[in-house]
């Protein structure tokens, strides 16, 4: 049995866009990741422009050159979107 780590953002419009964060579910790396590479807009922008994921990697690393840990691992998935933040337990 293992966790589920899940990211969303709200969006300007009201709704929501989430899905898998991967990283074995765990909430400690994904923060960790999210709070080193993903704080500026743009950079969150992009992480979401990827879909969902089985690894969050650093920026730019879903083209090769980093070591594994560090690299985007799409799951080919965009991130669902939903009108209210309750929808998000429809899909986990």
């Amino acid at each position: 049995m293992g966790d589920a780590s899940i990211i969303v953002r709200l969006l300007a419009n009201g709704h929501v866009q989430y899905g898998w964060s991967g990283n074995g579910g765990y909430f400690s790396m994904v923060g960790i990741r999210l709070l080193l590479w993903y704080q500026e807009p743009k950079n969150v922008e992009y992480l979401f422009s990827l879909g969902q994921t089985s690894l969050i990697g650093k920026i730019g690393s879903e083209k090769g050159g980093f070591n594994w840990y560090e690299t985007h691992c799409p799951t080919g998935e965009p991130f669902w979107l939903d009108n209210t933040e309750r929808m998000i337990f429809s899909r986990i």
